[in-house]
Parts: structure tokens; C-alpha cells; sequence
């Protein structure tokens, strides 16, 4: 059996696709992030878990955490509740974007400094899905 290889997104509806990315314990995760590339859909993977790109905004988060930690320290910092931002945390998430982004940036660069693969924990790329959404007019 043939499988089918993704193919260049060829409609005017959508300006672009984004696929968010938990790593949690998927195998085939890098798999996935290159099918999504090859289809012409742009990926923001966390690692472990969504829930860090909300703790950067709160703090720096350089030392490897499991996504049961990430996601009840953000919870404990007001940022998410039941996989929901609270509405009196979107303002928090606003005003504190440029920050968790630098500190997402600076992971980045760290795991590149020091040889460990793109996208180690903790690591997310989620800032690059949230830049576009502010910068789109």
C-alpha cells in the first residue's frame, strides 16, 4: 500500500495553517512536524506541554519539567484552568508576550549552545503562532 505524501496547500481561503504541537510521550512526533512542513503547514511545538509557553510568562523555566508540572504551575500562577486561559489572565498573557517570547527564544539558543537536539525540554516555539496572530492586520 502507497502512503500519501502531503502536498503543498493549494487554496486561497487560508492565509496560512498552523498545527499546535504537545510533545507528552508521541513517538512519531518529529514524523508528524516534517509531514506538516512538507504539506505547507507551520508547527509551534511545545515541549513538554503547552502549558510551559504560559509559565514563561510568569517565570524562566530553564531546568526539564514534565507536563504534570508545567501544567499545575500554571495553573498555581493563575494562567490556565481545566486546558482554559481564564479571561482575567488573557490581559497577564498580553502585556507579558514579549517577555515569555525572549525567554522562549533564549531556551532555543541555549539547547543550540550547548548541543542538545532542537526542541529539548523545556522548549517552545509557540511565540513564532502567536507573533503572526498580532502582527496580522
Amino acid at each position: 500500500m502507497r502512503r500519501n505524501r502531503p502536498t503543498k496547500r493549494r487554496t486561497p481561503d487560508y492565509d496560512e495553517i498552523w498545527c499546535v504541537f504537545d510533545t507528552d510521550e508521541h513517538p512519531n512526533l518529529p514524523q508528524a512536524v516534517e509531514e506538516a512542513r512538507q504539506g505547507g503547514i507551520e508547527v509551534a511545538v511545545s515541549n513538554p506541554c503547552f502549558e510551559l509557553w504560559l509559565v514563561l510568562h510568569a517565570h524562566a523555566q530553564t531546568a526539564h519539567i514534565d507536563r504534570h508540572r508545567a501544567q499545575q504551575r500554571s495553573a498555581e500562577l493563575g494562567l490556565s484552568h481545566d486546558k482554559a486561559i481564564p479571561q482575567d489572565a488573557q490581559n497577564t498573557l498580553i502585556d507579558t508576550f514579549e517577555t515569555a517570547k525572549q525567554r522562549a527564544i533564549d531556551l532555543s539558543e541555549r539547547h543550540a549552545g550547548n548541543g542538545s537536539p532542537p526542541r529539548t525540554n523545556p522548549s517552545t516555539d509557540v511565540w513564532r503562532l502567536v507573533d503572526r496572530l498580532r502582527n496580522t492586520k
